[in-house]
C-alpha cells in the first residue's frame, strides 16, 4: 500500500505545484531529495506506476525551478544529477529545468562578479 499512497501524494502535490506559496514552503523544499530519488528510481524501473510518480515529481521540480528561492535549494540539495540522468534518456522537461537552473546560476555569478 505504501506505493499507492506515495503515488497519490505525488499526484496531489503536482496538481498544486502551481501555487507559489506551496512551492516555496519549507515542507516542499524538504521533499526535494524524495522527488530526486523517485525520478532516479524510474530510470532503473520500467513499472508504469513508478514512471507516473517520477513524472509527478518532475512537475514539482519544474514548478520549483521557476522560483529563485527554490532554484537555490534545487541546486544545493542535488536535484541536478537526477535531472541530467533523466535528460540523457528521454525527457525534455528535465532539460528545461536544467537550463533554468543554469541560467539562474549564470545570472547570479554575473551579479556577484
Amino acid at each position: 500500500y505504501t506505493h499507492v499512497f506515495r503515488s497519490i501524494a505525488f499526484a496531489v502535490l503536482s496538481c498544486f505545484a502551481t501555487d507559489r506559496d506551496l512551492v516555496c514552503s519549507s515542507q516542499m523544499i524538504e521533499k526535494i531529495s524524495v522527488f530526486s530519488k523517485t525520478i532516479a528510481s524510474a530510470l532503473e524501473n520500467s513499472d508504469p506506476d513508478v514512471t507516473s510518480m517520477a513524472n509527478d515529481c518532475l512537475q514539482c521540480l519544474a514548478a520549483m525551478s521557476l522560483e529563485s528561492k527554490t532554484r537555490v535549494e534545487l541546486i544545493r540539495r542535488g536535484a541536478v544529477l537526477c535531472l541530467v540522468q533523466r535528460a540523457c534518456i528521454d525527457c525534455d522537461a528535465s532539460l528545461d529545468i536544467i537550463l533554468r537552473l543554469a541560467s539562474f546560476e549564470e545570472s547570479a555569478d554575473r551579479k556577484s562578479g
